[in-house]
């Protein structure tokens, strides 16, 4: 526990330990954020959900598992590797950069 930071009410903010870019949670906000921009007619929330995607694609594609990885940025170790469900939700957004992420997000 002594590498938790909580806030005043005493919600998990972070831990020392362990910190990780999650491959789901950013596929998911991304695709979220796009869906708002389009019903909101919002260019800006667009464009920064487009941002979040090129950015899970540069930093978080594996090419050789064909997946989007999670990525610690704190401690970690290589089981944020290993492949799960959220290595194929970057392709709810619909961009993909590479002919290896076309295929993937085209897979039934």
């Amino acid at each position: 526990m002594e590498h938790l930071r909580f806030d005043t009410d005493g919600a998990a903010l972070a831990s020392s330990a362990f910190m990780s870019c999650t491959a789901g949670f950013n596929a998911y906000t991304a695709f979220n954020m796009s869906e708002l921009a389009q019903i909101l007619g919002d260019p800006e929330l667009a464009e920064r959900a487009r941002l979040l995607a090129d950015a899970m694609d540069r930093h978080l594609w594996d090419p050789d598992q064909e997946l989007w990885n999670d990525l610690a940025l704190v401690g970690g170790c290589p089981s944020t590797a290993i492949p799960l469900s959220d290595g194929v939700m970057g392709a709810l957004y619909g961009t993909v950069v590479n002919a290896a992420q076309a295929e993937v997000s085209t897979r039934a």
